[in-house]
């Protein structure tokens, strides 16, 4: 599933909101990306139900929300996507968020980035 602007046609280009949030209910292995652009050039920032980081220094970014993320409840999910960039490529710049994509078999609600 891929999130992007309003009829799915275009790229968020959103310049100014860089903390996400977003409410799911899954019950098995899944991964949400942020579609973003840095300085560094096109990151996805990535984060699955690990119980670990592997932040690496390419194009995907991986940070783990925990086991639990995963147990089949509502729950509610925010990351500062410009914290979580720096973790890992401390030298990269968050420039624009442009899309929200999951995989897996679950259900995802109140997508939001705010500032």
């Amino acid at each position: 599933y891929r999130l992007r602007t309003l009829g799915g046609g275009t790229k968020w280009q959103n310049t100014t909101h860089f903390i996400a949030r977003w409410d799911m209910n899954y019950n098995e292995w899944f991964t949400v990306y942020f579609d973003c652009e840095t300085t560094g050039g096109h990151r996805y920032l990535t984060y699955n139900p690990a119980s670990n980081d592997n932040l690496g220094a390419g194009e995907y970014v991986y940070h783990g929300l925990g086991s639990s993320a995963c147990d089949g409840t509502w729950q509610t999910f925010m990351r500062d996507l410009e914290t979580d960039l720096n973790e890992a490529q401390p030298d990269n710049t968050l420039l624009e968020v442009n899309g929200f994509l999951i995989r897996g078999s679950g259900m995802v609600d109140d997508i939001s980035l705010n500032r």
